[in-house]
């Protein structure tokens, strides 16, 4: 999941907000989380792809099958509020995650490019 710098940040960023109810404030954090975890889905299978190390591979797959599971019980959250599923990008958490995940990688020697 998210780290909590990160989100400390896109706090900052939306304090200008007014959350009306803990329900909007909890259904916008639902939502950081939806956007965060879709994402991570759909970059995970393009760091299979570029992984060499088989290990990395294994773990990268074990780490898209828990992220689906996740991505869904956020999906049930939403749908037990009578709420369209539905994710709010927060760009701190966008531009923090593919690119600390590449730079590990490649340090490692565990990526192709």
């Amino acid at each position: 999941m998210v780290s909590a710098l990160t989100q400390q940040n896109c706090y900052k960023n939306e304090q200008n907000q007014n959350m009306k109810t803990l329900k909007d404030l909890f259904l916008d954090e639902v939502g950081d989380m939806y956007d965060a975890e879709r994402r991570i889905v759909k970059a995970l299978p393009k760091l299979v792809k570029a992984a060499t190390c088989e290990k990395l591979k294994a773990a990268l797959l074990t780490h898209l099958k828990e992220t689906e599971g996740h991505v869904t019980k956020l999906e049930q959250v939403f749908k037990s509020l009578d709420q369209k599923a539905k994710g709010k990008t927060c760009k701190t958490t966008v531009a923090y995650g593919l690119k600390n995940i590449k730079g590990l990688a490649k340090r490692r020697g565990y990526w192709r490019h």
